[in-house]
């Protein structure tokens, strides 16, 4: 039986997730890795991270559909907990600064929020709305996804999502589409919004996309967007000069990769453990040693999403196990009632008979 690196850990077999996992590791690839092709290792990634296909080299196996979506649906679902958000303490005060600066000679208040794929500029923004002091000073404050849709990606699309999240119902917003397109709708949402101290963040701009230049333009001169009132919006991309075109570049934040091994080791195990850090054999309360924290930081490269597909594989992968184990638990609680001896029942496939399925170690399967 394989026995915790960490000392805290009682010898009765029950073992934090850190126990093997710079075995697990070791198979992700080297150390020396850029960050993105640390998560191109875990994931084979298209632009859009809507279309996300993972793969394990190890295991040279690849998700049912079914399984992808609940897998996407896991990595990607916004952390609604603040306490669960990690590593965006300096980002939050800095953009929580700018927006509470009343000083500013601006007629509209324009902030961009730049970083690579995965590195949380979506979950920081998120924060951001929701930060109290902002709740006070800004309202209303919506968040809207302007590429996320499969249609053409057109400003009248953009516009009629603006309008679903400020309360328009559907029926108004079609009619108002259809008699006087992009000009109606632009109308309508400067109504909704005059007068108003409103904080928009649009998020995942691109410059390729159809709506790119007229978006700049309306933001530019106002249509759709009141100046005056001291409102604000928030441009979140990957691509920073399709963002500095539209801000400036001095209203630009990037938001630069975890640099703490906490912060990675935190947002793995929220994944891996769950949000109330519990799994299937019970509470971990310990922490995992130094060297364990800093070769996840290293393995991930700093990246927040890589942290989160691990923690999920770690989680599908115990729960897998337990899974198997309950399968065999079963079978010899049937065999043992129809009057076979414990030893004739099937076992699962690997295991062997000193991990006894009263240990959690057993929920380690072997390589």
């Amino acid at each position: 039986m394989d026995t915790s690196t960490n000392p805290n850990v009682a010898e009765n077999g029950r073992k934090a997730l850190y126990d093997k996992f710079l075995e697990d590791l070791s198979s992700r690839g080297e150390d020396d890795e850029a960050p993105a092709t640390k998560l191109q290792s875990l994931c084979r990634m298209n632009p859009s991270p809507n279309n996300v296909d993972y793969y394990a080299p190890d295991e040279a196996r690849l998700f049912t559909p079914d399984e992808r979506r609940q897998f996407l649906s896991r990595v990607y679902e916004p952390v609604l907990n603040r306490e669960k958000v990690y590593g965006f303490g300096h980002d939050e005060k800095t953009l929580k600064m700018s927006l509470l600066n009343e000083k500013t000679p601006d007629p509209i208040k324009l902030l961009g929020v730049v970083g690579m794929l995965g590195v949380g500029k979506t979950a920081l923004c998120r924060l951001i709305l929701d930060e109290e002091e902002v709740k006070q000073h800004y309202f209303p404050r919506i968040l809207v996804t302007v590429s996320e849709s499969e249609e053409p990606k057109s400003m009248e699309k953009v516009a009629e999502r603006m309008l679903e999240h400020l309360g328009v119902d559907e029926e108004t917003i079609d009619s108002i589409s259809k008699e006087n397109k992009l000009p109606g709708l632009l109308y309508a949402l400067h109504l909704r919004l005059k007068g108003k101290k409103f904080l928009l963040v649009l998020d995942d701009v691109k410059e390729e996309d159809e709506y790119y230049e007229k978006l700049a333009s309306c933001i530019r001169d106002g249509h759709g967007f009141p100046k005056g009132y001291g409102g604000a919006v928030i441009l979140n991309g990957r691509h920073e000069e399709a963002i500095k075109k539209i801000v400036g570049e001095r209203k630009v934040h990037r938001v630069e990769l975890l640099s703490g091994q906490d912060d990675c080791w935190k947002i793995y195990q929220t994944l891996a453990l769950g949000e109330d850090g519990i799994h299937m054999y019970g509470r971990v309360e310990v922490d995992p040693s130094e060297q364990v924290k800093e070769e996840l930081k290293k393995k991930c490269g700093g990246l927040p999403l890589a942290a989160r597909i691990m923690g999920e594989l770690k989680h599908r992968e115990k729960a897998a196990a337990f899974k198997t184990l309950g399968e065999a638990k079963h079978q010899n609680d049937t065999a043992k009632t129809s009057g076979e001896g414990p030893n004739d029942a099937a076992k699962p496939s690997g295991e062997d008979d000193s991990r006894g399925t009263a240990s959690a170690s057993t929920l380690e399967p072997k390589p």
